[in-house]
């Protein structure tokens, strides 16, 4: 896991890993150069649970924060975690038993719930195909069944290194970049259950940088391409690297999307905060229409 100024979830997420039930690990997180409490917060665990190992460092970002703790990882396998993000109890136990079992296997991944900010109940994401052994050789790249949440995901260490692991190439998008190459060797397995929990934010990276995110996405289906064509990545790894984060303003119409989106899932979900959220749409945009319209509907108490 790599961490960036996140001590107000920080506890709850090392709470999740550190009691797995029903299996020896080790915990490495990368505190990637964190101006918040959250280095004390982590040397303090780390004074109680022996497998816990912190790595304090200067922020690089986050591809680069996960090379440096899977290098550092000893284990057999390599789960990932998000801070804010819940794993349940027999999360890693589930994931591991399923790359025991069968050699074959690279990737595994799990069914999630999705949360508000307030850990309200969303949606869930749960893909139906189970097993995925053809889907990253079609040609057409585009069909490939990612996992469901990056933190979901368990993999072999030795196939991570195979691979060339994690590629600071890929400032974002890193995880569709490494699946890639994952499935290459092996098939991906879907555990048809839930076994994590992930929070939707407001001003998540995957929304603040939309648009960099959809061009790196473009960028890992063409290196493919190339790489199993017996052509150079090289070209398309250049343009890659040329993707960074730019300092931008405040997106007021995205953040009223956001609360828009999370409270249409609050009302499918019959939850009464739900009005919250369209209210902050409006905050955020007061020509907000959808978010108006809502509000009308649930005053006028036309939906429920």
């Amino acid at each position: 896991m790599s961490i960036y100024n996140e001590e107000k979830t920080l506890s709850e997420t090392l709470i999740s890993i550190l009691t797995q039930q029903e299996i020896d690990f080790e915990f490495i997180v990368v505190n990637d150069g964190s101006t918040d409490s959250s280095a004390k917060i982590l040397d303090d665990f780390a004074r109680s649970y022996s497998n816990l190992k912190v790595i304090h460092q200067l922020n690089a970002g986050l591809t680069r924060a996960l090379i440096r703790g899977c290098k550092a990882a000893q284990g057999e396998f390599i789960a990932r975690q998000d801070c804010g993000d819940i794993a349940l109890p027999h999360r890693l136990r589930s994931q591991a038993d399923i790359l025991d079992e069968d050699s074959h296997i690279s990737l595994v991944s799990a069914w999630v719930d999705f949360l508000s900010p307030d850990s309200e109940y969303l949606y869930t994401c749960s893909p139906s195909i189970s097993r995925s052994s053809q889907t990253l050789r079609l040609e057409n790249i585009k069909d490939f069944l990612m996992p469901a949440h990056h933190g979901c995901t368990m993999f072999r260490n030795s196939t991570y290194n195979l691979v060339g692991g994690y590629r600071a190439n890929f400032y974002f998008a890193q995880d569709r970049d490494l699946w890639t190459r994952l499935i290459e060797k092996g098939d991906h397995v879907i555990i048809p259950q839930v076994l994590y929990k992930a929070t939707i934010n407001i001003n998540s990276i995957s929304g603040k940088y939309a648009s960099e995110q959809r061009n790196l996405k473009n960028l890992i289906d063409q290196v493919t391409l190339a790489r199993r064509n017996s052509k150079s990545e090289e070209p398309y790894l250049k343009m890659a690297n040329d993707i960074q984060p730019q300092p931008k303003s405040i997106d007021f119409q995205r953040q009223s999307n956001s609360c828009y989106f999370i409270g249409s899932c609050l009302l499918k979900n019959h939850n009464s905060h739900s009005l919250d959220y369209f209210t902050e749409a409006i905050k955020y945009n007061k020509l907000h229409y959808r978010s108006w319209l809502k509000i009308f509907l649930l005053k006028t108490k036309f939906i429920r």
